[in-house]
């Protein structure tokens, strides 16, 4: 794959063709395969050497040694990063939702390399329609029911000792759903709000909208751990993950020193994203009020 990786980048004639490979990339390749294409920087064009040089940063500033994740595609925008075929399955399932870029706010290597791969197989899913998964992921499901029923199919969820969900903005919300709607342990929002808010922008049909109440309101005693995370310095984030907290009984999880929406960027830039997963997904009970430390 990497020599194909190589050849896209000898093919950019324009910054937009750079950019755009730049960003495919930086949405699917596992932490192991952007370790190996940091190792071939010599034979990158000379203008993605400052991007891999970043990105080198932005994936080992807290853990030096590159998780090892196995990556599979279980269907058009749907991926699992979990243990190889001969290895045994970890303990928990992370179902982890995008938002709008198709990523968690972070290129999905330097996400799951602050996630403890001893720990987590991890699913990312990703919505490019931008309707908060309502009408499924094109070419693996139809609906959301659908996500979750060929999610079951293809990885077995009952078969790891607990399902956690994570989800980025609108895809914050989803994973409050999920979690309830699978009874998962936990359920954690990254600057999501509630789904109306997304309504106008990302064309969330009516019925849509009322679908999440209807989730809502039907597993109103699932007994997942909802937190909400934001930035405290972000007012939009902070107001509608105050709202969320508050109709779904969940957990406030502000984060000092933020005020992007951007939020596991943010944590990263204050050396500590691999403590924020594991405080918030991992410790029992869980860390509802993470700090940077120093």
């Amino acid at each position: 794959m990497m020599e194909d990786i190589l050849k896209a980048f000898r093919r950019c004639r324009r910054d937009t063709d750079f950019y755009r490979l730049r960003i495919a990339i930086e949405n699917i390749l596992s932490p192991r395969e952007t370790a190996e294409l940091i190792s071939l920087r010599a034979r990158l064009p000379h203008r993605a050497r400052e991007w891999i040089d970043e990105l080198e940063t932005r994936m080992f500033s807290e853990i030096a040694e590159p998780q090892p994740y196995e990556r599979l595609r279980l269907g058009t925008h749907v991926w699992y990063y979990g243990h190889g075929p001969s290895e045994a399955r970890r303990p928990h399932l992370l179902l982890a939702f995008c938002g709008t870029a198709n990523r968690l706010m972070a290129p999905i290597p330097v996400v799951l390399q602050h996630l403890n791969a001893r720990r987590f197989d991890v699913v990312v899913l990703t919505d490019p329609t931008n309707r908060a998964y309502m009408m499924g992921i094109d070419g693996y499901a139809d609906d959301f029911d659908g996500i979750l029923d060929r999610l079951d199919a293809d990885v077995t969820l009952g078969a790891y000792r607990s399902i956690r969900c994570l989800g980025a903005s609108i895809g914050g919300v989803v994973a409050l759903r999920a979690g309830l709607a699978l009874r998962a342990e936990r359920a954690l929002s990254l600057g999501g709000r509630p789904i109306r808010e997304y309504g106008p922008a990302h064309t969330v049909p009516a019925e849509a909208l009322a679908a999440f109440d209807e989730t809502f309101r039907r597993h109103a005693e699932a007994p997942t751990r909802i937190m909400c995370a934001y930035g405290a310095d972000h007012e939009a984030d902070r107001k509608g993950g105050l709202e969320l907290a508050r109709c779904l009984e969940g957990a406030v999880v502000p984060i000092p020193g933020v005020s992007t929406h951007g939020l596991p960027g943010a944590i990263l830039k204050q050396g500590w994203l691999g403590r924020f997963f594991d405080d918030l997904l991992l410790a029992d009970p869980p860390v509802e009020a993470p700090r940077a430390t120093g």
